[in-house]
């Protein structure tokens, strides 16, 4: 990838002629905000449509390669033999696939970091009942809260974490 004297991307050469290969209207153009390339289409009427943002499955940047021309040719419209209703049924389907297998991960990740954190609070708070303390990895490596009732497990977390927040026993309100 070359970079102008503004610092603008500029496109690999080879890669804007398998483009165009495809289709001459078609063109790539560094998107600063997005900092990914998009592809457009320019139509006869001098329309311009943003045909796709070329980025990983997971979102992140991705280079211009031959993936990104493999997927232009397999949803090419305009020179496919293919029932263009079937052709856009199937790209709706797998793009309806796509968003869901997304979301389902979302969710899993979603549900993991939970688990994770609710694993920590009672460990913490189990240790607190039995220790009467919290550890410095149960609050993530931040000040301990509160002060609990054998000296010699606050000292050292106060050697080790500094001065508490707060001092004395904790009380519950109703």
């Amino acid at each position: 990838m070359k970079v102008t004297r503004s610092g603008t991307p500029t496109p690999d050469s080879y890669f804007v002629e398998q483009l165009e290969g495809i289709d001459k209207n078609l063109s790539v153009k560094w998107n600063v905000h997005l900092e990914r390339w998009v592809i457009w289409y320019k139509s006869q009427d001098g329309r311009t449509y943003r045909i796709l943002e070329v980025e990983d499955e997971d979102g992140t940047y991705r280079q211009l390669d031959a993936r990104t021309i493999h997927w232009l040719k397999q949803h090419d419209t305009h020179n496919s033999d293919e029932d263009p209703v079937k052709r856009i049924d199937r790209m709706l389907e797998a793009s309806k696939m796509a968003r869901s297998k997304a979301v389902h991960e979302h969710r899993e990740e979603v549900k993991y970091k939970a688990r994770q954190k609710a694993s920590q609070f009672l460990a913490a708070a189990e240790n607190f009942y039995y220790n009467g303390v919290f550890s410095a990895n149960q609050l993530d490596n931040k000040k301990i809260i509160s002060i609990g009732a054998k000296p010699s497990a606050n000292e050292q977390l106060i050697n080790k974490l500094g001065a508490p927040h707060l001092a004395g026993t904790p009380k519950i309100i109703t």
